[in-house]
């Protein structure tokens, strides 16, 4: 702007013309700098996004895109078919095609996700003013020549001597914003490891939220604390989908010292638009009520609201089946596990026994997978060591189970606040060694032994039908774990959770039903000596031999 209202005489002109030189070359210092700075300390700048509905810019279909190509292809028949006149430059014109091709491949890669696209629009713009200059001085070299075979010249013409120059030129500014580009490009990276195992409820999520339908007004995402709802809130939150969707999109984090200051922030931002309200982490039947008495009414329109919470009563409080989230399954732990450390195959077996004992919860695989990347400073020494030592530095400490429970009674309260059936086909899993996979088929069948599973009133439903019911409630509430699906996606085996606190299961445990566990290398103990002590009258009697290997127990 400095330069562009210079005054009109020539010495002013001449001023404000070094001026702006010596401004220019500050700017690329600068770029300089910062680019020196962060490959030097090995800053990147990432750009994180689990959405399956990225937009993705158009390839080589813009205007811009189409000029340059054109441009560069030009050149690039240049030096195929009039080597002749570019002899004395030809170096040079070669060297300006190979450093256009890299930067337009630098551009392109450079923009082609979500909100980068302005980023790339912007470079390409400064690119195709490049291209074609470059293109017009080689043209003109070309034109000047004339029929002089330039390739017979052992020292460069006058014209040779200015395009040369001229490329100089734009190689410096080529330079400027290569430079730009790497110092302030951003790379796309898959979601971080959090998100793994809650793909199908972004989906299923999203799906609702963007749905016309007035049964998905408001929708709740329930589950034991720490098992992921604000994450996967946040997902929905910024999905693609859904920020197309709505017009407005609030956040309010609860609880609030009063319902007032969020009422009141919701409505001034969200006005008659079609709008999405996320209310995290939702504690008290006030705040429901609330809600319903001051946002219900008008939702109508399209506008939804989700909630997360992890009391099973207020999840049900707008009469909704709520969003249950689920302990991640064996492979989706090991999966979370090895995106944080990962481990050779010699490895594996060690990390395993360690993310046994975190029991599906990300809460507890994220703690130990920071434990062992060296991470977290109060746990293991900032040291340059592998991954083998750091593991061997846990198992040599041995977590202490306590560091990863998760649970507490009372939470465990909240999420089975009146449900006797579901306590006791969850007290009885008590009897099962810790880290034992069980069969689902073989669960489901010895619920229905036991008769802890009871009918609804009516006939539609077999005791079969409720106890899988019951299993599959007890999966949403992450109370058991699923370690293996069939290839229909059925839940093969599960467990109870190491973080499940067993003493926090005796209040409903029975006691007519003992388990008896024998450890390796112990001597045997005589079964009939020992049953009478344990419970009387006696219903059943497990026995279990986890020792691996085909020998017989």
């Amino acid at each position: 702007n400095n330069f562009s209202q210079r005054p009109g005489n020539r010495i002013s002109s001449w001023k404000a013309g070094r001026k702006l030189e010596g401004d220019l070359r500050c700017v690329g210092t600068g770029f300089s700098e910062l680019l020196k700075r962060k490959e030097r300390y090995g800053f990147k700048f990432i750009r994180r996004d689990s959405s399956k509905f990225v937009y993705q810019s158009p390839n080589h279909n813009t205007s811009d895109d189409k000029i340059i190509t054109t441009s560069v292809d030009r050149m690039h028949s240049y030096l195929n078919h009039k080597s002749d006149a570019l002899g004395e430059v030809i170096y040079e014109v070669t060297l300006l095609c190979d450093e256009l091709k890299g930067m337009y491949k630098l551009v392109d890669d450079a923009g082609m996700v979500g909100s980068r696209f302005t980023s790339r629009v912007a470079w390409l713009k400064q690119m195709r003013i490049i291209v074609q200059s470059a293109d017009r001085c080689v043209q003109a070299f070309i034109d000047d020549s004339g029929i002089i075979r330039r390739s017979n010249h052992l020292f460069k013409t006058r014209s040779g001597i200015k395009l040369c120059r001229e490329i100089d030129k734009i190689q410096h500014t080529m330079s400027l914003v290569v430079r730009s580009i790497k110092a302030y490009g951003i790379e796309l990276r898959e979601e971080s490891s959090s998100v793994v195992g809650l793909e199908e409820d972004i989906q299923a999520l999203v799906s609702q939220l963007t749905t016309n339908s007035e049964q998905h007004s408001v929708i709740s995402i329930l589950g034991i604390e720490g098992i992921g709802k604000t994450t996967l809130a946040n997902k929905i939150f910024d999905h693609g989908a859904v920020s197309q969707h709505f017009t407005r999109r609030v956040w309010i984090s609860l609880p609030w010292k009063s319902n007032v200051p969020w009422v009141q922030e919701v409505h001034d931002l969200v006005d008659e638009e079609r709008y999405l309200l996320v209310l995290d982490k939702v504690s008290t039947i006030d705040e429901l009520n609330t809600l319903r008495a001051e946002f219900i009414p008008v939702t109508p329109n399209g506008s939804r609201i989700l909630f997360t919470t992890r009391h099973s009563d207020l999840a049900k409080f707008f009469n909704n089946t709520p969003h249950q989230l689920r302990l991640r399954t064996k492979e989706e732990s090991w999966k979370l596990f090895t995106q944080m450390v990962p481990f050779s195959p010699k490895e594996e077996k060690q990390a395993k026994e360690i993310l046994g004992k975190c029991g599906g919860f990300p809460l507890a695989i994220l703690r130990v997978g920071y434990l062992m990347s060296g991470k977290d400073v109060t746990a293991v020494e900032r040291e340059d060591v592998t991954a083998v030592e750091r593991l061997k530095k846990v198992l040599e400490n041995d977590i202490d189970p306590s560091s990863l429970q998760t649970y507490t009674i009372d939470s465990i309260k909240h999420l089975l606040p009146d449900s006797e059936p579901l306590s006791k086909c969850l007290s009885y899993l008590k009897l099962f060694p810790l880290d034992f996979e069980i069969p689902a088929r073989r669960l489901i069948a010895l619920w229905m032994a036991e008769d802890l599973v009871q009918e609804h009133g009516h006939n539609t439903k077999t005791f079969e039908d409720v106890a899988e019911e019951n299993l599959s409630q007890l999966i949403g509430l992450g109370m058991i774990q699923i370690v293996e699906r069939k290839l229909n996606g059925e839940v093969k085996t599960c467990r109870l959770p190491y973080s499940l606190p067993v003493c926090s299961l005796e209040a409903t445990s029975s006691n007519h039903r003992a388990a008896l566990r024998f450890k390796r290398n112990r001597l045997p103990i005589t079964v009939g000596e020992s049953l009478p002590k344990v419970a009387s009258p006696l219903l059943s009697i497990f026995s279990f031999d986890t020792r691996e290997g085909n020998k017989p127990g």
